[in-house]
């Protein structure tokens, strides 16, 4: 699944790394300013959402695929 959120990259990283069932899954894709993008196999949306929303941050769009993601949301 890939997921792009609007907060620091850097510790939406670092706080979700520490919180996944599978830590080493969630990989950076791309970032500018405040809106990022990471990959994650297993990933568990709801706990995402939680977390992010506890860092005043906040998922904004998520896709299946990178492919998809890439036509939903990276290439324009």
């Amino acid at each position: 699944m890939v997921f792009r959120f609007k907060g620091d990259p850097d510790t939406v990283y670092a706080t979700l790394r520490s919180r996944l069932s599978y830590p080493h899954f969630l990989k950076p894709i791309s970032h500018s300013g405040e809106v990022g993008v990471f990959r994650c196999a297993h990933l568990d949306l709801e706990l995402v959402k939680k977390e992010l929303a506890g860092m005043g941050a906040q998922v904004r769009g998520v896709s299946g695929t990178l492919r998809k993601a890439r036509q939903k949301f990276l290439c324009g």
